[in-house]
């Protein structure tokens, strides 16, 4: 999936709400801001990042000018990056692929003795199902991660307007 970057320098932010999270949950923060004379409302990110008027954001989106869709982003202004969590895709990969591994490990078993149940092959097909749906969403998340990570750190920004430079 292509992703889409957009920058801009926050005019002014607002309506920052940061959670802490309930026990087990990542901390997360909700905010609007308005930049270039548009308004952009309940944006939320995990963490609590830094968020000021006049910083440099270049902000990575899955759909274009969908603000919902924000996946992370890089702050040219102090360096701070906000990167998608992709931990917990990654534990219910391994997960899947474990449960997937002993379903069939169960199948392999029973085909011996001529006992093999539905429901070991039910386990296997939903194990397998749960892998690559997961292992997608953590390739997904890698790329976002390589994106941002490769956007122009705040030293390659154009001087006096904390802008990326125009890649050539």
């Amino acid at each position: 999936m292509p992703w889409h970057v957009e920058t801009l320098i926050l005019d002014r932010v607002f309506d920052v709400q940061r959670e802490t999270g309930p026990e087990g949950n990542e901390p997360c923060t909700a905010f609007s801001f308005e930049a270039g004379g548009q308004r952009h409302f309940a944006i939320c990110v995990p963490g609590h990042p830094a968020l000021e008027a006049g910083h440099c954001l270049s902000f990575v989106l899955e759909k274009p000018g969908n603000w919902q869709t924000v996946q992370g982003w890089r702050n040219h202004s102090t360096g701070e990056r906000v990167l998608p969590r992709a931990g917990l895709a990654c534990f219910g990969l391994l997960v899947g692929l474990l449960m997937s591994a002993l379903a069939l490990f169960a199948l392999w078993s029973s085909a011996h003795t001529r006992s093999a149940s539905w429901g070991t092959g039910l386990g296997l097909v939903v194990g397998l199902c749960v892998s690559a749906g997961l292992g997608r969403q953590w390739q997904r998340q890698r790329q976002v991660i390589e994106l941002i990570e490769a956007l122009p750190s705040p030293t390659e920004a154009l001087p006096g307007t904390g802008a990326p430079k125009p890649s050539a």
